[in-house]
Order: structure tokens, then C-alpha cells, then sequence
């Protein structure tokens, strides 16, 4: 029989508790075990390797130190290995955070090579750290050609349109129908820009109705006939900035053309635009009211106008200057920029009210009103 000292040793882990045997009264090992765990002994369990963390009362809860719940690979107790995750174990990735959805070993559903800042969507966070730059100016949409992207201007009023960084644009652009020229569709308006190009009624004229020809819009002086072509116009004043000119003497805008037309030349040298009693002036600028300025150099004095072609001056009695540009009543003639091909010593001329057009000498003196883009 052994001394106590001898089985306290055992029991401390110094000898092999085998050889010791129980007595007829009970086993003694077990029940100085019980005294020297309940004496603070064991931190943590017994001597015995094989109850450590496992069977062993301790501070640990035995139950949940199973295989299953140990991570893969991992040894613990006796002989156990832990089978929780590893190769095919994890449904998404891995347990380390800086891996999962990205350089997992074990991927999963999920195809990691996939999951980068340019193809996640802006914003939203993954991975460790990560978060979604598509689409971006580094990362732009795909099937982008290199086309640079639109303004909000050019798509269509109240519409939406995205640039290739993922830019979110509003349409602001307005227009209509009539603004559109027939056989043309923008922004869901069928055009209707010189459609049933005609003149007016008149019950003046014999013959003036619509399937006789009508009467010019000079209407012999008085108001427009009725039922003519006729497309808006937009006076000049200060509440628009005198058509995004800027100019007083911005006069009216033809909406259809968005040319914005000039009061009259007056003054020596065309020194202002005014629609009192205005001046004439000849073509070539040998006038005396001319200053010895050419027609054309009569507008340039003024910044971004210039003398108006033949064309600019016909549209515009065929979109109905008299009454919005001409005043009612008036009936002149204005120089246009355009010299005879023929006669090259005349140039073309135009009345904005019955839209007469004919040349005359360059040494001739008419009216000059001065045409420039809206800004």
C-alpha cells in the first residue's frame, strides 16, 4: 500500500495512477480526486488526458466540444480532430472574414473571381472591407463604345438617361410639333414645320379664299388674313433679356428659326436701332446715311448681328413676320446680303410684309434691319 503522499503525487500528475487500487470501502483515487478538485486542485478538468475539456467538470461546457463544432483540421482532447468547414464544409467561403466571398478556398455557390469593386454595384460593401465602384469613370457600363457621353440638354423633356460612370441625367430639352419639320419625329412629336404652306382668306379680293390662292399677309394694309401659315413668334424685352441678346434693339425672335431680328437701322451710320421713322441706306454704302459703311459692315458695328441673307428674310415673311416683326401697315423693303448672280451691281431684296421679293441697284437706298442666333 502506498502513503498518502504517494497518491497525492499521482493524483497531481507525477505518477501513473494505475497501480493504485481501490479498497474494499470504495475507491480511494476517486474519492481523493473528488476532495482535491473541490480544494481547487484543477483549473480546468483532470490529470487525465483523456477527460481534459471533454468529460471533465472544469469551466467548460463539455457538450458543445464535438467534432462538429471544432474547426477542420483542429486537434483537441483525446485523438479528436475537428470537422467543422475545410474543403466542401463551408457553404459560402471561409470562417477568416478577409476571405470569404473573395479568395476562399472553398467558394462554394459562389464564383469569388466574380465578386471585384467593378463589378459589385456602387456603393454596396462586401467582402472585407470592399465596396462596389460599378458603374464608375474607372469601372463604366458595359457595351460603353468610347462615345462621349450626353447632356442633360440633349434628352428629351422629363426623361432619364445614365452615363457610362453612372451618372443619373433629367431631360430638360422642350419642344413641339411645330417646331419639328414634317417628315420628322423628336422627343415623340411628329413634326409639323412647313406643313400646309399657305396664305390667308381675304374677303377684299375676288378669288381670295384658300382653294383660289388666298391673300398675302399684307392684307392690304390691314390686319393678317385669316388662315394663314404662321408659326411663333417671341417679342424682345427686358423681362427675356430682349431674347438672350442682351441688345435693346433686339426687336423679335422667329421661334421656328430661333433668329432673332433687329429693329430697323437708324442714325448716321446705323448708330442705333430704332423703329422710329427709320433711315435707309444703299447697299454699297455710298448713302449719305451710310457713313461710308457697307450694309453688311452697317450691322457688324453691332456685336453678334449681321446683315441677313435672301433666304433668312423669305422664311421670315413665310413664318409670318408682318404683324410680329413688321408692323401692321408697313410695307418696306430690306436689304438682304445677297448680290444678283446675274447683275452682280444689284443685290436681293425683300418686303417682310407681302413677302415681295425683287433686286435692285446696290446704289439704291432701303431699309436694314440686322439678324443674329439666339443665344
Amino acid at each position: 500500500m502506498r502513503s498518502l503522499q504517494e497518491l497525492w503525487n499521482v493524483l497531481a500528475g507525477d505518477n501513473d495512477a494505475s497501480s493504485v487500487t481501490p479498497n474494499p470501502s470504495g475507491n480511494i483515487q476517486q474519492q481523493l480526486k473528488f476532495i482535491t478538485q473541490n480544494l481547487g486542485g484543477y483549473d480546468y478538468g483532470s490529470a487525465n488526458a483523456d477527460e481534459v475539456l471533454t468529460s471533465a467538470g472544469g469551466s467548460y461546457n463539455a457538450v458543445n466540444l464535438t467534432p462538429a463544432n471544432v474547426r477542420s483540421g483542429v486537434a483537441f482532447a483525446t485523438s479528436s480532430i475537428g470537422t467543422y468547414g475545410g474543403e466542401g464544409g463551408w457553404a459560402y467561403g471561409s470562417d477568416d472574414i478577409s476571405r470569404v466571398l473573395t479568395t476562399a478556398d472553398a467558394p462554394g455557390t459562389f464564383d469569388a473571381s466574380n465578386l471585384s469593386v467593378g463589378t459589385v454595384k456602387s456603393g454596396t460593401a462586401f467582402g472585407d472591407g470592399l465596396t462596389g465602384a460599378y458603374p464608375s469613370a474607372d469601372y463604366p457600363l458595359s457595351g460603353d463604345t468610347g462615345v462621349e457621353d450626353a447632356a442633360a440638354g440633349d434628352i428629351c423633356s422629363g426623361r432619364e438617361a445614365w452615363t457610362k460612370a453612372g451618372e443619373l441625367l433629367t431631360g430638360s430639352l422642350t419642344t413641339n410639333a411645330a417646331y419639328i419639320s414634317v417628315g420628322s419625329t423628336y422627343c415623340g412629336h411628329a413634326g409639323t414645320l412647313f406643313a400646309n404652306l399657305f396664305n390667308g382668306t381675304s374677303g377684299i379680293y375676288t378669288g381670295g379664299s384658300q382653294a383660289y390662292g388666298g391673300a398675302d399677309d399684307y392684307n392690304n394694309g390691314g390686319s393678317p388674313a385669316s388662315g394663314r401659315y404662321v408659326k411663333g413668334w417671341t417679342a424682345c424685352d427686358s423681362d427675356n433679356d430682349y431674347c438672350g441678346t442682351g441688345d435693346s434693339g433686339a426687336d423679335a425672335k422667329d421661334n421656328s428659326t430661333g433668329l432673332v431680328w433687329s429693329m430697323p437701322c437708324n442714325g448716321s451710320g446705323c448708330a442705333e436701332f430704332s423703329d422710329a421713322s427709320p433711315l435707309t441706306y444703299t447697299w454699297d454704302g455710298s448713302g449719305a446715311n451710310n457713313s461710308s459703311s457697307t450694309a453688311s459692315q452697317l450691322c457688324s458695328k453691332h456685336s453678334g448681328w449681321y446683315l441677313p441673307h435672301q433666304k433668312q428674310l423669305m422664311q421670315a415673311y413665310i413664318d409670318g413676320s408682318y404683324g410680329n416683326l413688321e408692323s401692321q401697315g408697313v410695307n418696306r423693303n430690306h436689304w438682304s446680303a445677297t448680290t444678283v448672280s446675274s447683275n452682280t451691281t444689284n443685290a436681293w431684296l425683300t418686303t417682310l410684309s407681302n413677302g415681295l421679293t425683287y433686286n435692285g441697284a446696290k446704289t439704291n437706298a432701303n431699309y436694314v434691319r440686322c439678324v443674329r442666333p439666339a443665344n
